[in-house]
């Protein structure tokens, strides 16, 4: 048996989801079954009391199914088999942020949001304004810098003072108008005064790396209160910042990312992983565009392997320029190369899902039969690989099987034979 990448379904539940309307036309079979059951049993229970068997769970995990209820709707047995199958190795993958082009910003001082300027999905600038902050530490810093400014701007007069003090000392002092004395505290004065600007310059300087440590910019000294910029161009993918909402350092507030390009990132199975490297080119798929595939490129192979699933992680770079991909989209990497290789089979109608769970049902008895979880694995063109849970030349129920995953989902509506 051979299959088509372009053929095989993606996931699992794409199949569940397809079956949506099968369901609701069950239901209503199995209650006009069950109604139809109950009034000829109501018409009868005098002559014959508990005549008819009842299609219903018997167990937790196991139905009962009467014969003429069988042969009604078509049970079929069906085998597991072993089949040689030219497939695709497929990897679990997940689409992510490129982490190299996100930025997720959170508060650098304690106060309260005062203002948010953006919204979730809006295009932004880099150095654009998100969001205005309140803080006692910013207003600190500001006051702290204007009064550096000032002491700065001062301490530059007085020494320009001092300096001209000098010229005009030495010019008397050349025309024996002045004593040597004039001269010398002329030239002190000035000494002291272009000491007072170094240490008003210096404390201007610090204030000034205060307030770049914080975001801010020089001139950002309105009223509102401490700017918190976009350090790139991008998208607002969160906003967790409300106007009102109290703040400690490091309070989240947004992420803004980048989107034309995403990380791809998969789990590889260790027995192939001679078959991946960086740089090589592989192309996967996801749910929302089931028809459709995309490229990316490995960039990077994990050096360590998990010792539970024996899997290593897979960093591929894929083109996102018209926003299909999402982040925490699930994805399908196929492995280059088909190959050949005999996996364990059933068909596709065999498997159903139960509380989250592939199952398939299996007899046990006369008219029983037993849910029974699986793993699966690849899928095909009416099959699906099942990796564990079944053995080669397993008897399960194909057509059918959504009847009795029905029958103990709905236990209050049992299927009565006529």
């Amino acid at each position: 048996m051979t299959s088509s990448p372009r053929q095989a379904p993606l996931t699992l539940p794409d199949r569940y989801r397809r079956r949506t309307a099968a369901w609701q036309r069950l239901r209503a079979f199995l209650f006009a079954v069950g109604f139809g059951a109950a009034m000829a049993t109501a018409a009868c229970t005098r002559e014959a009391p508990d005549s008819n068997s009842a299609a219903v769970a018997v167990a937790e995990d196991t139905v009962e199914v009467p014969p003429s209820v069988q042969e009604r709707l078509g049970l079929e047995i069906v085998v597991a088999r072993e089949t040689e199958v030219e497939a695709p190795v497929i990897a679990p993958a997940v689409v992510g942020f490129d982490e190299r082009r996100v930025a997720r910003l959170g508060s650098p001082v304690e106060g309260r949001v005062r203002e948010v300027l953006v919204e979730v999905g809006e295009r932004v600038r880099a150095g654009q304004v998100l969001a205005w902050l309140y803080s006692p530490d910013w207003e600190g810093i500001v006051a702290r810098l204007r009064t550096a400014w000032a002491e700065e701007r001062s301490a530059m007069a007085e020494w320009k003072f001092a300096t001209q003090q000098v010229g005009r000392a030495r010019r008397l002092f050349a025309a024996k108008a002045a004593a040597r004395q004039e001269v010398e505290r002329a030239q002190l004065d000035a000494v002291l005064a272009r000491n007072k600007l170094r240490a008003a310059r210096a404390e201007l300087a610090r204030s000034k790396r205060e307030l770049l440590a914080l975001g801010g910019g020089l001139r950002s000294f309105q009223p509102v209160g401490l700017p918190i910029r976009s350090p790139l161009s991008g998208t607002v993918v969160e906003r967790s910042a409300s106007p009102g909402q109290g703040l400690v350092p490091g309070s989240p507030l947004f992420v803004v990312a980048q989107l034309d390009r995403v990380w791809l990132l998969a789990e590889v199975d260790e027995r192939w992983l001679n078959r991946v490297a960086p740089g090589l080119t592989v192309r996967f798929r996801v749910s929302a565009y089931p028809d459709e595939t995309f490229v990316a490129t490995i960039e990077q192979v994990g050096d360590m392997l998990d010792p539970k699933t024996r899997r290593v992680k897979v960093r591929c770079t894929a083109d996102n320029a018209q926003g299909k991909l999402k982040p925490e989209m699930f994805a399908q990497l196929e492995i280059p190369e088909p190959m050949r290789r005999t996996i364990l089979t059933v068909p596709e109608s065999a498997l159903q899902q139960l509380d989250g769970q592939p199952v398939v049902f299996v007899p046990v008895g006369e008219n029983q039969f037993r849910r029974q979880n699986v793993e699966v694995g690849d899928t095909g063109e009416g099959w699906v690989e099942v990796k564990r849970g079944l053995r080669n030349g397993d008897r399960i129920v194909g057509r059918g099987s959504f009847l009795l995953k029905s029958t103990l989902v709905l236990r209050t509506q049992p299927v009565h034979e006529d």
